[in-house]
């Protein structure tokens, strides 16, 4: 988070964990799935172009970072899938 130059990088970090466990386990079990299932979607995206920007780097280098970018946007593509049509039926909400 440092080397990318954002602010704080610490407390960016903690929230960070506490997102992606509290999002996850929300998505897991069913519970506010959408909401955190589109906070965890945007954060993906947002994660993908700071830390995977693959065109602005040297060709070397864009193989690999293509490949993490992509894989970013197909898990925020199910992200919001589970934002559209909800948890399922084995939710707690349900």
């Amino acid at each position: 988070i440092a080397s990318k130059g954002l602010p704080v990088p610490d407390v960016l970090a903690a929230l960070t964990i506490a997102l992606e466990i509290a999002g996850g386990l929300a998505v897991i079990v069913g519970y506010h799935a959408r909401l955190a299932a589109l906070a965890l979607a945007v954060f993906t995206v947002a994660a993908a172009v700071i830390f995977h920007n693959f065109w602005a780097l040297p060709a070397a280098a864009q193989q690999v970072q293509q490949a993490m970018f992509m894989k970013n946007i197909a898990i925020a593509g199910g992200l919001l899938m589970v934002t559209a049509f909800g948890p399922g039926m084995w939710s707690i909400k349900r």
